[in-house]
C-alpha cells in the first residue's frame, strides 16, 4: 500500500516542520521585528519549513549512510541554501505577476529587508534543527510529557512489552570490529523504523544490540500488531540481505520475547532524566526472550499475551507448556509464534 502508516508518518513529520517554521517566523516578525505578517510571509515561512523537513528526510535515507555526519550536514546546508533562493525566485516571479506588496522578501539585493530575511532564516533554521535533533534523541513525546509533568509521579499502565535481541552479536562484533558493528546495528535499527510506525510500536530504549519495544495494550493487540511487527521486520531485513552480506559479511537475525501486563511508568534520575517502565512484566519479558535459543525459537510470547490476541489464521502458535523462568516463583505458559 503506497499510503501506509509509514508514508503518512513521514508526510506528517514534514508538514509539522512547515507549521513549526510558520510559528517561529510569526513570532520573530510580529514581536521582535514588529513588522506585518502578510500572506506572502505565511506561505514563505511554511514552505521553508517543509523544505527543511524534506531535506532532512532525504539525507537520512540509505544512500547517505556511507557519508560522515560532517559531509551529510554540508549537503544539508547546500540544499537549504538552494531551497532559500528557489523560494525567493518563486515569490519574486509571483510578485511580478500579482504585485504582492505586503512582503518585501522578493528583493535579491543586499538591502536592509534582505539582510533581515537572512537573519530570520538563520534563526528559524537553528530552532528547527534543534527541535529535530531533540525529537530524534529524546523521542516524539518526551518533551511534551516532560512539560506537562505526565510521568513525574508513577503511573500504572497496561502495555505489551517486547525484548528484541540480535543473535550472535558477540561473534559478529569480533569479526567485523566495533566501529563496523555500530554501523551494522544502526542499519538494522533504521530498517526497523517502517515496522515500528506501521504497527504503532514505541521504542522504550536501546540496550546495545537489544531494543525494548512497547505498545499500549489496545494498540498492541489490535490486528495482532505486536506479532506483525516481528514478522514485518523479518521481511524488511530479508529484502536487504544482499546489502548486509556485501557490506558486512553477516546477516542479522533477531530473537524476541513478548508479554503483556501492568507496568509502572515514571521519569527516573536527577542529573539525566529518562522515562522508563518497571515491574514484573519487564522481568518476565526479558526471561522469555532469554530462552529462545534453548527452544530453537525466534519469537516466544507469554500465555497472557496469547489469550489477549484476536483469532487469526495468519499466525501459528505452538504451546510449549509452563516454564520455570529464572527469578520467577510461579511458572509461565509460553508459546512459540510463527507465520503461517
Amino acid at each position: 500500500m503506497i499510503f501506509d502508516k509509514y508514508f503518512r508518518y513521514k508526510l506528517n513529520k514534514v508538514l509539522k516542520f512547515g507549521v513549526f517554521s510558520f510559528f517561529v517566523f510569526f513570532f520573530i516578525i510580529k514581536f521582535i521585528i514588529s513588522a506585518d505578517f502578510g500572506v506572502q510571509k505565511m506561505f514563505f515561512s511554511f514552505l521553508y519549513g517543509v523544505s527543511i523537513g524534506l531535506i532532512y528526510e532525504y539525507t537520512n535515507t540509505k544512500k547517505f549512510y556511507s557519508l560522515s555526519l560532517f559531509f551529510r550536514n554540508i549537503i544539508r546546508i547546500s540544499l537549504l541554501l538552494l531551497s532559500i533562493f528557489i523560494l525567493i525566485f518563486v515569490f519574486k516571479y509571483l510578485d511580478s505577476i500579482y504585485n504582492l506588496k505586503d512582503i518585501k522578501i522578493t528583493k535579491l539585493g543586499f538591502d536592509k529587508d534582505f539582510i533581515f530575511l537572512l537573519i530570520n532564516i538563520f534563526i528559524v533554521t537553528a530552532v528547527i534543527v534543534l527541535f529535530i535533533e531533540l525529537e530524534k534523541h529524546l523521542g516524539n513525546n518526551f518533551i511534551l510529557n516532560f512539560i506537562v509533568s505526565k510521568y513525574n509521579r508513577p503511573i500504572e499502565q497496561e502495555r505489551v512489552i517486547m525484548f528484541l535481541d540480535l543473535k550472535d552479536s558477540t561473534t559478529i562484533a569480533e569479526k567485523i570490529g566495533n566501529n563496523k558493528f555500530v554501523e551494522f546495528i544502526n542499519m538494522c535499527y533504521d530498517i526497523m523504523s517502517k515496522s515500528i510506525i506501521n504497527t504503532d510500536a514505541q521504542i522504550l530504549k536501546y540496550v546495545g544490540d537489544e531494543v525494548i519495544l512497547t505498545w499500549e495494550k489496545s494498540k498492541g493487540i489490535k490486528n495482532s500488531n505486536c506479532i506483525n511487527f516481528y514478522f514485518n521486520y523479518y521481511n524488511d531485513l530479508q529484502e536487504n540481505k544482499s546489502e548486509f552480506i556485501e557490506k558486512f559479511g553477516f546477516f542479522p537475525v533477531f530473537k524476541a520475547g513478548s508479554h503483556v501486563g501492568f507496568v509502572t511508568a515514571a521519569f527516573l534520575g536527577s542529573i539525566k532524566k529518562q522515562m522508563d517502565y518497571s515491574g514484573d512484566v519487564m522481568n518476565t519479558t526479558a526471561r522469555i526472550e532469554s530462552i529462545c535459543n534453548k527452544h530453537d525459537a525466534s519469537f516466544l510470547i507469554s500465555g497472557d499475551l496469547f489469550n489477549s490476541l484476536p483469532n487469526s489464521t495468519e499466525f501459528k502458535y505452538t504451546d510449549l507448556g509452563n516454564m520455570d523462568l529464572k527469578g520467577k516463583l510461579t511458572q509461565t505458559k509460553v508459546y512459540k509464534a510463527d507465520k503461517n
